[in-house]
């Protein structure tokens, strides 16, 4: 009888062991479960705080025409005094590799043009600003080059930076464009 009660207390002491370390190594998992989705939120918190802070026109999805880009080019033109302006922009590609693989978005890819002629750097550099940002998606400009269209005198010089006098300033860009479109969803 006495090895009977041994045998049974020793079973039952292997078994709540057993169930002990079960629970050791459930808690663990729920453990790192639990640091995992913190680690998840506090990305999330700081993507969003991102998100809120980009402008409504970079988050847009929707599809913009030439001619929305020439009236947007028109109306900052007029405003800074920029004359001559061209703009040409390639059709884009869509992006499939890598980062760009989503299961909602597309990403498209275009390159562009944008040459025009400013009375002054100052302007031309607050046109390229001001437009760029109306844009939607996001421009990385490749090449800037900014030069004077005529030959100045040293006396041309003096007056133009003293404001008694308006140059003339030829500047030409290249550009990357990326924007986003939304996937078409498909029946499955």
């Amino acid at each position: 009888m006495l090895g009977i009660i041994f045998f049974y207390i020793s079973y039952k002491t292997d078994s709540n062991q057993k169930n002990i370390d079960m629970i050791k190594q459930s808690t663990a998992e729920i453990r790192m479960r639990t640091i995992e989705l913190e680690g998840k939120i506090k990305d999330a918190k700081k993507y969003e705080e991102v998100w809120n802070k980009i402008a409504e026109n970079k988050k847009t999805t929707q599809t913009i025409k030439i001619d929305d880009i020439n009236k947007i080019l028109k109306e900052i033109s007029e405003k800074h005094n920029i004359m001559d302006t061209n703009i040409q922009v390639i059709l884009p590609i869509e992006l499939e590799d890598g980062i760009f693989k989503r299961k909602t978005l597309r990403t498209l890819y275009a390159t562009g043009n944008l040459s025009f002629q400013a009375l002054d750097d100052v302007k031309a550099i607050l046109f390229t600003k001001e437009f760029f940002d109306k844009l939607p998606g996001y421009i990385v400009i490749t090449v800037f080059e900014m030069g004077k269209t005529l030959e100045y005198s040293p006396k041309d010089l003096f007056e133009i930076s003293s404001g008694k006098e308006l140059g003339a300033v030829k500047t030409v860009i290249n550009f990357s464009w990326y924007t986003y479109r939304e996937k078409e969803k498909t029946q499955d």
